[in-house]
């Protein structure tokens, strides 16, 4: 399970790369093999693509559509460029790893720093005997203003680093000195919701490794 402090809210950083990075070992036991791990492993990341396109909720959207006046349209479609259709990038039985990516649409308040966000995230599997390593990094984000849905500065005059409409997370987000409240909520979301991911991978690859071939 990824290191984290949910009292501090802080997000894990990898020691080497310096990267937002959260690790998952899940150890499948003696139904997994390499084999059957590996393969249901890269079944997991084409069995739903929901999975790789999250979102925490869409309340502060509808109310700010209707506050403001907002076409729900204009959300949709930015969803579109984000949306991810084939989660799995690249798999290899010889490095024993596969490649995903996912994003997650992000939605804070209406009036404070942080109002709507696509986060993107690269995920990696990588499979050792019985034993899989699922890795999210490379976190980067754009940030939108909820009432036109154009990219805009989270604080600031100017659209420039750090704090500003698009960046790695390490640079806008976490160098960011503002917004702190904010950012703690969101810092708490991803803990919990990237918890949820590999809940979801564990109990996908599980079902597959005890699935009967009885027909």
């Amino acid at each position: 399970m990824a290191s984290k402090s949910l009292f501090a809210q802080k997000l894990p950083i990898d020691t080497n790369s310096k990267k937002v990075t959260f690790v998952y070992i899940d150890n499948f036991g003696e139904k997994a093999d390499f084999k059957k791990l590996f393969n249901a492993s890269k079944e997991w990341f084409q069995s739903k693509v929901s999975t790789f396109n999250r979102s925490n909720s869409e309340k502060n959207v509808d109310g700010a559509a209707i506050f403001f006046g907002v076409k729900k349209g204009k959300s949709q479609t930015v969803d579109i460029l984000y949306k991810v259709d084939s989660p799995l990038k690249y798999s290899d039985t010889s490095s024993k790893k596969m490649i995903g990516t996912g994003v997650i649409k992000y939605t804070g308040g209406n009036f404070g720093c942080v109002r709507v966000l696509y986060i993107e995230f690269d995920l990696n599997i990588y499979i050792k005997d019985s034993k899989s390593k699922l890795e999210i990094t490379n976190l980067r984000y754009t940030h939108y203003n909820q009432v036109n849905f154009t990219s805009v500065q989270m604080y600031g005059y100017d659209d420039s680093p750090p704090c500003n409409s698009k960046n790695t997370f390490e640079i806008g987000i976490l160098g960011c000195d503002h917004c702190s409240s904010e950012k703690q909520k969101l810092y708490q979301f991803l803990i919990e919701d990237f918890d949820r991911l590999n809940t979801e991978y564990k109990t996908y690859v599980n079902q597959q490794l005890s699935a009967k071939d009885d027909w």
